[in-house]
């Protein structure tokens, strides 16, 4: 297998700091070159930009931040918000990527507004927005994210300072929230190969929204039957192992 170099987008207010020991791991395996984490306008090192309302101006944003040399076969991993602007990248521009790989994503033309942002979640991002103590804050995002609380002491300092000193708007977060909201993807899918990954412990987004993408476009669907929303922090060496086995 040939290597590839990876480009990861993460979903609604987070940035390449979240992916966690996600990032070193992909670099150690033997089919990965490049491993670039990409931060969204808005959020992480662009956090002082004002976010787009749509995600065609997400994936234009990022597809013009690309490095412009292309060394090796392009992979995307995306999760959730990522999806939806790793799709429309796709959409745009099919012949710069091998594979897309999203994660735990729902649009707005396939699955109802209770599945894409379950109740449970709805309560608890508004407990998260009107929490004032960053460190609190993160541990209740955390929880709504993860079923595996015994790894969140090992990112929790990391990701208190990647929100102090990159903080992202409440105006940001709002933002990305109204581009996701009015998402669609076509009939037709994008040239280029794509893999659904969902978990069955996710309890921000019905995974029956992955379901539903995969078999409108009759994608490959993989499943992990406990992991919380954020895959790459409850299952990576799940992750690790799809890529080995559907990799071109």
């Amino acid at each position: 297998m040939k290597p590839v170099d990876f480009f990861l987008i993460r979903g609604l207010a987070r940035e390449a700091a979240h992916w966690g020991d996600f990032t070193q791991k992909l670099k150690e395996q033997k089919y990965s070159g490049e491993v670039i984490p990409l931060d969204l306008p808005g959020a992480g090192r662009y956090h002082k930009l004002t976010s787009p309302l749509t995600i065609s101006e997400n994936a234009d944003f990022l597809l013009s931040h690309l490095p412009q040399e292309v060394k090796r076969p392009r992979v995307i991993l995306s999760i959730s918000l990522g999806s939806m602007i790793a799709l429309e990248m796709a959409r745009k521009a099919p012949h710069l990527f091998q594979q897309i790989y999203v994660m735990n994503t729902s649009l707005s033309n396939l699955s109802p507004l209770h599945h894409r942002l379950q109740l449970k979640a709805l309560r608890r991002m508004v407990e998260i927005i009107l929490q004032r103590d960053v460190r609190q804050r993160e541990i209740e995002i955390l929880k709504m994210v993860s079923q595996k609380p015994q790894v969140w002491d090992s990112l929790l300092d990391s990701f208190v300072e990647a929100a102090v000193e990159r903080p992202i708007s409440i105006q940001n977060v709002l933002r990305q929230l109204v581009a996701a909201s009015i998402y669609k993807v076509s009939e037709s899918k994008p040239q280029c190969s794509i893999q659904v990954l969902n978990s069955y412990g996710d309890e921000m987004v019905n995974p029956s929204c992955s379901e539903v993408l995969a078999k409108h476009w009759k994608l490959p669907l993989h499943s992990h039957p406990s992991a919380g929303h954020d895959i790459a922090i409850d299952a990576p060496d799940w992750i690790l192992d799809v890529l080995s086995q559907t990799l071109n």
